[in-house]
């Protein structure tokens, strides 16, 4: 430490600056010397060693163009004032991992065209910045670390500094530990750690990770900060939150500035939405616009608000913890969504069928057969060689179809067949008009149903009759029962007719009653089925009976069922429904209801039930 050596520079007489004092002595400079300002100077210099410059209460000017103190190594900077001109920078850092103390320094730019920065670092941030009783009217502060008892940064009137750091090409939180900030037009605080008192103006808090916080003990929106009304923005923010903050104490300001009555809001907060913000404290300032927050969960705690909170994200959550704030919420609510309706499974659509009991009977038990074996084959279990091919025998109207539809979707969700699709045929779109045609168009069919279900309605118009007709049909026959063989581990075949039709049709051909065990019979409605089908399709359709069309309808109903006129069963109901629609429509257009009542087209009247049945 004895061969430390103390430069002092600059003039000994008079208060003019003198040019280049100071990189006259740079390159003599050693770890651990101090230089010593006597007079104001004009000087570019860079250190390349660890010193100390002391500026004994002078001013050191930057030359147009330059940085002042250009920094290879560590330095602390007391009692110094510095000013910059156009197109200069105060100071500058050349390498990384410099650390800088600054020490009742002050840097002030000659003009607010200036847009040089104070203290600029992009490059090469620092590691680390003290600050104790510094005053930075405009700067890039790129530093790891920021430390002190007191730093003053941003000018109302020059454009806005920054506190920042960047690592790896990412943005991080500068780690942060101030007694006081006082802050203006400043328009990031990338920092994590504690401020004990933030004193700001137009000023913004980021946090760059969710573990990153920033505690600050007291904050003041201060007023004072732009006494010359440089700030011109049409509503002035104290703070904006934009990461994870916690603010113990929030100190009411004295408005004595008119403009801020009407034109000024403590807090705008706009974070990621799952950030929390933590605010105590008291807040009194009553002004127009209120307190915004854009996005982000605030928990009040021991806060008294008597300016408005503007809320415009609906899924922000507060949390009051002895705490008065007046919320008013500027979003529009997002509709609840309604509740989907799990859709119906094919199983309880058949058992919601009316009617139809011994069927649904029987078919639950061909379904439970088919699980239990299906289950067995992959296990490796021995299983008996059962047919699933089915006989669905019955009036027409009975639900034959309906209930192989079903049947088709239930199978494939229980991984019985591959496909839930139901190929639908006549015995017509299996017989050729010409010899050797019928095979091939039988084939073809029963390709197309492969992995599901070939439905074969009418099946009964198979029987041969003799004549070259008898011929298609017996080839027709022979080519099914041919390739239900083929591919029995992979096709089911459902026939359907009138009962006496379908035996008469398994007795013509000495393969078919071994194929079809299975034989499902479908009885008519009764009566109480049919009325309960007609109110059923009614409702599917919206439609509303007047109490006397209703009773002239069931009445009708009854005496057809009673005299053995029902022709279809349900299919006859829905012919009925339809006959009775179309009288309706007549009447409400003929009359002029349609134009008078929006909702005539889905009454029925007792005219309507009446001119219907006759037109059956």
């Amino acid at each position: 430490m004895g061969n430390n050596k103390v430069y002092t520079i600059g003039r000994r007489l008079g208060t003019k600056p003198k040019e280049y004092a100071f990189s006259e002595i740079e390159d003599k400079l050693k770890d651990g010397d101090t230089v010593v300002l006597n007079s104001d100077i004009i000087d570019a210099v860079s250190i390349h060693a660890q010193i100390t410059i002391d500026g004994n209460g002078y001013t050191f000017y930057v030359p147009e163009g330059k940085s002042g103190i250009n920094l290879y190594n560590h330095c602390k900077i007391e009692n110094c004032n510095m000013v910059l001109g156009e197109n200069r920078s105060g100071i500058a850092s050349r390498v990384s991992g410099v650390e800088l103390h600054l020490e009742n320094f002050t840097v002030a730019h000659e003009s607010s065209k200036n847009f040089s920065l104070s203290i600029s670092v992009w490059k090469f941030p620092l590691s680390k910045l003290i600050c104790n009783n510094v005053v930075i009217d405009q700067a890039q502060l790129r530093t790891k670390e920021l430390s002190g008892d007191s730093l003053t940064l941003g000018s109302a009137e020059l454009d806005k500094s920054e506190i920042t750091f960047m690592e790896n090409e990412k943005w991080s939180a500068v780690k942060i530990d101030l007694g006081t900030l006082n802050a203006v037009n400043t328009t990031t605080l990338g920092v994590s750690g504690r401020i004990q008192e933030l004193n700001a103006l137009e000023v913004g808090v980021t946090t760059y990770d969710k573990n990153d916080k920033i505690l600050i003990d007291k904050f003041t929106m201060d007023m004072g900060l732009d006494p010359d009304g440089f700030l011109t923005n049409e509503l002035i923010d104290g703070l904006k939150i934009y990461g994870n903050t916690i603010i113990k104490q929030v100190i009411s300001p004295e408005v004595n500035i008119d403009r801020y009555k009407k034109s000024a809001r403590l807090f705008l907060i706009n974070p990621n939405k799952d950030i929390v913000v933590n605010i105590s404290g008291e807040w009194a300032f009553i002004n127009r616009w209120g307190n915004r927050v854009n996005r982000g969960n605030i928990n009040f705690r021991n806060y008294e608000d008597k300016t408005p909170w503007f809320f415009y994200d609906e899924s922000s959550q507060v949390m009051l913890v002895d705490a008065k704030i007046k919320r008013k919420n500027k979003f529009t609510p997002k509709p609840i969504p309604k509740p989907v309706p799990k859709p119906k499974s094919a199983q309880n659509k058949l058992d919601e069928m009316i009617g139809l009991t011994d069927v649904k009977k029987k078919v639950k038990t061909y379904i439970a057969t088919s699980i239990v074996n299906e289950m067995r084959k992959k296990k490796g279990e021995p299983v008996n060689e059962s047919s699933l091919h089915l006989i669905f025998s019955g009036a027409p109207g009975t639900g034959k179809t309906q209930v192989a539809r079903l049947l088709a979707r239930i199978l494939f969700e229980n991984e019985i067949i591959s496909k839930p699709d139901i190929k639908e045929v006549t015995a017509k779109d299996m017989i050729g008009e010409y010899t050797g045609q019928t095979s091939p168009k039988t084939h073809n069919l029963i390709m197309k149903a492969k992995g599901g279900i070939l439905f074969i309605d009418e099946a009964y118009e198979l029987d041969p009759e003799g004549g070259n007709a008898g011929t298609y049909k017996r080839e027709a026959i022979t080519t099914l029962v041919k390739d239900m063989d083929d591919y029995r581990s992979d096709l089911i075949v459902i026939m359907a007719g009138y009962t006496k039709n379908m035996e008469k049709l398994l007795q013509s051909n000495p393969g078919l009653p071994s194929r079809f065990v299975n034989k499902i019979s479908f009885p008519d409605y009764s009566a109480e089925d049919l009325l309960a089908i007609t109110y059923v399709q009614l409702g599917q359709q919206k439609q509303k009976l007047d109490d006397d069309a209703k009773v002239e309808l069931e009445n009708y109903i009854l005496k057809a069922k009673q005299n053995n006129q029902v022709d279809g069963n349900g299919r006859w109901v829905r012919n009925i429904i339809q006959f009775i629609s179309q009288a309706r429509d007549v009447r409400i257009v003929s009359d002029g209801t349609l134009k008078t009542d929006p909702e005539a087209f889905n009454k029925i009247k007792l005219t309507d039930v009446r001119e219907g049945i006759e037109n059956i």
